[in-house]
């Protein structure tokens, strides 16, 4: 999905000449820190509540758009990418602008991860959670084609898959993927034979319940 897909209409960016309560208003309003401003068909900038909270509600807004860091993005980027723009912004909205730099709609960080939730998790109602593996490598060791075919050969697909650096300019990354099925013990046995270092993984409910029942079944035949 790219940005353009995730536009909220209902989303409108704050306006260069506007004072700061109304400002304040429509970001209140909102339920948002950060929204873009426009001029002339062009996003500016953006205005924090935080810059804005405390200053009269007459004065302009003016003196306050931010311009130092990424406040909007083409609205072709995938949103893999616009996910990395957020993080490396902090913002919780950012502009959404064409070829020419026009402006042409707001993309929330919320909306965007409830968009990629709902689809990577394949979250909906009747339907099985999947099972998520995290495992910690040396990101010259990451091969997204050798990580396929371990879980395939456990008959499973993959979802989703994210890749994070732990630290900045550690050499260490995660690698986490969500599996097509809760079960992920014969998956988790085949990463291990293959020398990865699994550090997290998560199974689905009915699969704890079924662990939690054997192991008080364990405590009860070692205090008999």
């Amino acid at each position: 999905m790219f940005a353009s897909a995730l536009i909220e209409k209902e989303l409108l960016p704050l306006q260069r000449r506007m004072a700061v309560g109304e400002a304040m208003e429509i970001l209140n309003g909102f339920g948002l820190a950060h929204l873009p401003v426009m001029f002339d068909g062009k996003a500016i900038g953006v205005v924090s509540v935080e810059d804005i909270y405390t200053v009269g509600l007459d004065e302009p807004i003016d003196e306050f758009i931010k311009t130092e860091q990424i406040f909007r993005v083409y609205e072709n980027i995938h949103e893999f990418e616009l996910t990395r723009f957020f993080g490396q912004s902090n913002y919780s909205s950012l502009a959404v602008v064409d070829a020419a730099d026009n402006f042409i709609g707001i993309v929330s960080l919320q909306n965007l991860i409830h968009q990629m939730t709902m689809r990577f998790s394949h979250i909906h109602p009747g339907q099985e959670y999947g099972g998520i593996i995290t495992l910690e490598m040396r990101s010259n060791d990451y091969s997204l084609s050798e990580i396929g075919r371990i879980v395939e050969s456990s008959d499973a697909k993959i979802l989703a898959l994210y890749v994070g650096r732990m630290e900045e300019n550690s050499p260490m990354i995660e690698v986490s993927l969500q599996v097509d099925r809760p079960d992920v013990k014969n998956i988790l046995a085949s990463f291990e034979r293959f020398s990865y270092n699994v550090k997290a993984s998560h199974i689905s409910e009915e699969e704890w319940a079924m662990l939690q029942e054997r192991y008080n079944a364990l405590m009860k035949y070692l205090n008999m």
